[in-house]
């Protein structure tokens, strides 16, 4: 390197590679900073240069963001060797190839961006595969200016409930408001970001099949982050796969340091249509006899299938008009990991949620779909209830043609709100609601720490059904929850026969870490659960056939 370097700063400092670099650097440069975690460097790598009036060491990871500002003050120029040495000795990675400069830019930009580290003039990267020093230990460098005008892509994906995927759309909305550029190919990405599901235990395995495909397909220093519910419920599921941040579904500070933004930013940008559903499927669905293949095994509904198509295949639009309208849950149910991503409840303002609302309208959008958690802890926070904003949006908006669907109201909100909606609202105006009562066993209800009376539920959807027959009622069940004995499992196929849903949705109990329902007494066997389930099934297709016919039409 013939032009001299003043002040470097060398990550990474105290591997093999820079024991052999950082005496050549002395010889030419006013100072040499090492910066290094000592995860695999070696402190007697440096030994011959620790009392160099030029050398100083600094024991500390760049990602650390409490990391004082010090350590970068004055530098020059970057000697980059720590993401890339992680990189290169990736066992899971068995490529062999000469990167690009415009392949490692991106890697350190990821690292000193959160921190606005970017003072260094150049950074000095070791660009061959082989590590091999050969004769002399000449390393073979090249200087790179920092200031890149070239804009990082970033490639999104989400295997996430309609919650996840709207948000990640939001993510989407934030990365061209930070001049980003969103790109629909992953191997051409420099940043993966990965809204990972962990509702149940076989999201686990797929989000995890997902990060190995992702791997095996992403450029070699491209960034992986995941993030959503997974990295708060269960990171032990991901972690011999991925290093990287785990961040939850509104950890948007982290964001917003990466893309160099004010922290509020991300409450000012909304998303008001889902973000394509990717699941593992989705990777090799390709071509038209897939397709017709997945349909024949009847494990999915028309629907869920074309959620899964690519674009390329079928560019389905979806014509609902989604506005989150409060994150979180106040209720504490024994089975539900919510509690271990959101820690409070918030609602979104009236006001806010009626100019979005005005938006869709403007749109020529007829849907519009509630998003949240617990649409029924909605206002506990703001001195609102749902029953408040659903009458303040029929209204302000008295003539125009729309209807809502509240798909996540709990029971206990379910019963105490009903009489407080205006009859206006209920006859024309809401399309769907969804609450999940999850068993039809009074004792297992209690086991789930649900303080209802099931009889209060059951007479709140009767009395629905019966007033405002167009409304479409949806509920969910959980099947072989801890202590569900037979006689529990007959009330639920009771309770599933006494009233007609338009939809059911089938859970067997999954086991979930870190929750209340784990410490419970006799769980119920896999083979036993599995049964009832085949069970539970049979009943809700005949029922829901039943439905249709007394509707009159098919829903799907």
């Amino acid at each position: 390197m013939e032009k001299k370097l003043r002040n470097v700063l060398v990550t990474g400092g105290a591997g093999f590679i820079g024991s052999h670099l950082i005496p050549q650097f002395l010889e030419k440069s006013h100072s040499i900073t090492v910066m290094d975690n000592l995860s695999t460097g070696k402190l007697e790598n440096l030994k011959g240069v620790f009392d160099h009036p030029k050398f100083a060491f600094n024991r500390g990871d760049i990602r650390d963001k409490n990391l004082p500002n010090e350590v970068f003050d004055g530098v020059d120029s970057l000697v980059h060797l720590a993401a890339l040495c992680l990189c290169f000795f990736n066992s899971s990675l068995r490529r062999s190839e000469t990167l690009p400069v415009q392949e490692i830019l991106p890697s350190a930009r990821f690292l000193l961006t959160p921190r606005q580290m970017l003072q260094a003039k150049h950074i000095v990267v070791h660009l061959q595969n082989n590590f091999g020093l050969g004769k002399g230990h000449q390393v073979k460098l090249e200087r790179v200016t920092l200031k890149s005008d070239k804009a990082l892509r970033v490639f999104l994906i989400s295997n996430a409930c309609d919650e996840g995927r709207l948000e990640t759309q939001r993510l989407k909305l934030l990365l061209k408001d930070a001049g980003l550029i969103y790109t629909k190919k992953l191997r051409q990405a420099d940043f993966i970001m990965f809204n990972a599901c962990g509702h149940l235990s076989m999201n686990d395995v797929e989000s995890a099949q997902i990060i190995q495909k992702i791997n095996g397909l992403k450029k070699l220093l491209a960034k992986l982050i995941v993030w959503g519910c997974l990295p708060k419920i269960n990171p032990g599921a991901i972690q011999k796969i991925y290093d990287g941040p785990l961040l939850g579904p509104e950890e948007w500070d982290f964001f917003a340091d990466l893309f160099n933004q004010p922290k509020n930013r991300s409450n000012h940008v909304f998303a008001n249509a889902l973000y394509p559903l990717t699941t593992l499927i989705a990777f090799k669905l390709t071509k038209p006899q897939q397709i017709i293949d997945l349909m024949l095994d009847k494990l999915y509904s028309p629907q869920q299938i074309i959620d899964l198509i690519p674009g390329k295949l079928y560019n389905h639009i979806d014509r609902k008009f989604y506005i989150k309208i409060v994150s979180g849950c106040l209720n504490c149910c024994t089975y539900c990991s919510d509690r271990l991503v959101y820690k409070w409840s918030r609602s979104v303002p009236i006001e806010t949620i009626l100019r979005q609302f005005e938006l869709g309208l403007a749109a020529n959008r007829k849907h519009f779909y509630f998003v949240g958690r617990d649409l029924g802890s909605y206002g506990y926070d703001i001195g609102s209830n749902l029953a408040d904003l659903l009458n303040k949006i029929a209204e302000t908006y008295p003539t125009q043609t729309y209807q809502i669907t509240i798909y996540n109201v709990s029971p206990n909100s379910l019963i105490a709100l009903y009489p407080k909606i205006n009859q206006t609202v209920l006859t024309k105006r809401i399309f769907e609601i969804g609450s999940h009562i999850q068993s039809g066993s009074e004792r297992i209800l209690k086991l789930m720490n649900k303080n209802l009376k099931l009889d209060d539920w059951k007479k709140t959807i009767q009395a629905i059904q019966k007033k405002y027959p167009n409304i479409h009622i949806t509920t969910s069940i959980i099947v072989g929850f801890p202590g569900e004995k037979e006689e529990d499992f007959k009330k639920t196929k009771n309770l599933l026969n006494s009233i007609l849903f338009d939809r059911i949705n089938l859970y067997p109990y999954s086991e979930r870490p870190n929750l209340p329902s784990l410490k419970l007494k006799n769980h119920v066997p896999e083979a036993t659960k599995m049964e009832r389930m085949k069970q539970a099934r049979k009943l809700v297709r005949t029922n829901s056939f039943r439905k249709r016919i007394q509707r009159k039409h098919f829903l799907y």
